[in-house]
């Protein structure tokens, strides 16, 4: 291993393209050699200036004087002030963990070596105060002799799965600017900033000074959630999903991760039925089944996908089941109205009475299909809304059914056991509830 707290600087001084991001000076103290350490601060540069973020900032070679025990807090903080450095990476990379597996290989036992390289980043703030720590690994397995990894190349890989890590947990995309009227927003900052099309991004308003009058602490109302539409290098269009804005007022936004909504609702299901046992009373063939409904999805302007748990009952008839969608979520008035448009799978499990007595189970079977709905989605507070939809459905019939005899044994039921021979969902259903926004 190298002497511990080898520093090599990020050796080439980048001139920031307008207003990119914070200075950040890449350290790598510690590497293995036959680490190529040049390498590794060019793919480190790359990445910094793909991430915008941050640009990166060269560092005289005299900081290859620190050694272990000195106060890094202090020496960081020192480092920031003389070149005006917003954060500080400081990287290691320990030796190569090597070991040897024994396996099976068809019939008989073979070693595999197993090599494992890891990369740990230090991130430090403009106050010596550490930010945070991400760490990384590429593990490697060869079974042939002779087959030797590349430690540089897992290394390289290593770091930069670091540092794309990093960039999410402790440096999200963050910009100001002054709310207007409206739900589309226009951002002073795009990628090179750090944001993407699709993006999420909470909204607070921020004081520039200590509000003096009503009209300023109006100011303040800002708050909600939006989603970057479109994105370039200097500047970024995003629309308002959830709150609102105080036009005027100073507002942030700072990336997020993926809201989700849940919603709970109820669902008309009709029903056309084949008579089984006879009855007295007139035989309804057409009937409706009332469901309760627990839906949870992504909730984006574009692409958002989910799953439910339905439950339902009717007369001798009850079901339950799970269904999976996926489509699209399209703005209509944002942020309170949106237009959803669903496909997917369902399964419906069904559970019907029998008539005769003598038989030890309830009969069982289960309809198979597919959907597609669409509907309005309609925000009546900050999370809470409304949701209603219709549905065409195309699937199998419910037309054997399965009982438990009075010996335990399973076996088709005759017709003449179950109120209902056959159960077809119809075409056409509707869905109603209500949904909140977990942001």
């Amino acid at each position: 291993m190298m002497p511990a707290l080898i520093a090599v600087i990020l050796a080439l001084l980048s001139t920031p393209e307008g207003n990119r991001g914070g200075r950040l000076a890449i350290l790598i103290l510690e590497a293995p050699p036959v680490v190529d350490t040049r390498s590794i601060v060019a793919d480190l540069e790359e990445a910094v200036l793909a991430e915008g973020r941050f640009v990166p900032v060269a560092i005289p070679d005299s900081l290859r004087e620190l050694r272990p025990g000195i106060d890094y807090s202090t020496a960081i903080a020192g480092l920031c002030a003389a070149y005006s450095l917003d954060a500080v990476l400081a990287l290691s990379i320990p030796e190569p963990d090597v070991e040897s597996v024994t396996v099976t290989f068809g019939d008989s036992l073979s070693s595999t070596g197993r090599t494992k390289v890891s990369a740990t980043g230090r991130f430090y703030s403009s106050i010596g105060s550490l930010t945070g720590t991400v760490s990384e690994s590429v593990v490697h397995e060869s079974r042939f002799s002779g087959a030797e990894p590349d430690i540089d190349a897992m290394a390289s890989g290593a770091v930069l799965s670091m540092l794309e890590e990093a960039m999410l947990e402790l440096f999200p995309a963050e910009t100001r600017f002054i709310a207007g009227s409206g739900s589309r927003i226009s951002l002073p900052a795009g990628s090179g900033a750090g944001f993407s099309e699709g993006m999420f991004v909470s909204l607070v308003a921020v004081a520039p000074s200590i509000p003096r009058d009503v009209s300023q602490y109006d100011l303040l109302r800002s708050r909600g959630v939006a989603q970057v539409m479109s994105c370039t290098e200097d500047g970024a269009t995003a629309l308002l999903l959830s709150g609102a804005l105080a036009p005027g007022g100073e507002v942030v936004a700072l990336e997020r991760g993926n809201p989700a909504s849940v919603a709970v609702g109820w669902e008309s299901a009709p029903m056309s039925l084949v008579q089984g046992a006879e009855s007295p009373e007139p035989f309804d063939d057409a009937r409706s089944m009332n469901r309760v409904r627990i839906t949870v999805s992504s909730l984006r302007w574009g692409f958002c996908y989910g799953g439910s748990l339905f439950a339902g009952v009717m007369e001798n008839l009850s079901s339950f089941g799970v269904d999976l969608q996926a489509g699209w979520r399209l703005p209509v008035s944002a942020p309170r109205l949106a237009a959803r448009l669903d496909a997917g799978a369902t399964v419906d499990f069904m559970i019907q009475d029998v008539a005769e007595d003598s038989l030890a189970s309830d009969a069982t079977s289960a309809i198979f299909g597919g959907y597609a709905s669409c509907g309005l989605d309609f925000l009546a507070s900050d999370r809470l809304g409304l949701t209603l939809s219709a549905l065409a459905f195309a699937g199998t019939e419910a037309d054997s059914w399965t009982v438990q005899d009075r010996y335990g044994r399973n076996r088709e039921a005759f017709p003449s056991e179950v109120y209902y021979s056959g159960v077809k969902r119809d075409p056409l259903s509707l869905r109603a509830g209500f949904f909140y926004l977990i942001l």
